[in-house]
């Protein structure tokens, strides 16, 4: 198999990081949703080469087939994002969202499982990245806008 034609009926979300945060979004999404088929965690470590990570990457491919492969990469410009675009430029069909933190993690396993049996990869990013890119707020400003929404609502004379 070339790893460019989807073989299994299925997606397969792989997060990628340095060090620990891909395994450990991955037992947290498993701590709040149960055990997800799947999803993997592939991450780098400062003793490997980024060949490593492709390589294990190259194996995703193989799993899922390059169409049916969504990565989650934490961070812009890292090894493992640099990586998962090598990966890309080999397979174009590889789908790949940077950024990684739990609600988008979470967001796209739900936009996964929502469109099987028949992935459409395309709404799946669309919905993650549509969906999450609130997920970030300053919560002393939201504090304060919500105090002051609550007086406005108790005295609406001001």
């Amino acid at each position: 198999m070339d790893g460019r034609t989807h073989t299994e009926g299925n997606c397969g979300i792989v997060l990628i990081s340095h060090g620990n945060l891909a395994e450990g979004m991955l037992e947290s999404v498993q701590l709040l949703l149960g055990k997800q088929e799947n999803l993997s965690a592939c991450t780098l470590y400062p003793e490997q080469r980024v060949e490593e990570l492709m390589q294990q990457l190259r194996e995703q491919v193989g799993r899922y087939g390059a169409d049916h492969l969504l990565i989650l990469s934490d961070m812009q410009y890292g090894s493992p994002f640099n990586a998962a675009v090598a990966l890309a430029l080999e397979y174009p069909q590889v789908h790949h969202i940077t950024g990684m933190n739990l609600p988008v993690v979470l967001a796209a396993v739900a936009a996964r499982n929502a469109t099987q049996p028949d992935p459409d990869m395309d709404e799946i990013c669309g919905r993650v990245i549509s969906e999450t890119a609130a997920s970030i707020v300053d919560v002393r400003r939201l504090l304060a806008e919500k105090l002051r929404e609550n007086i406005e609502e108790e005295d609406p004379e001001g």
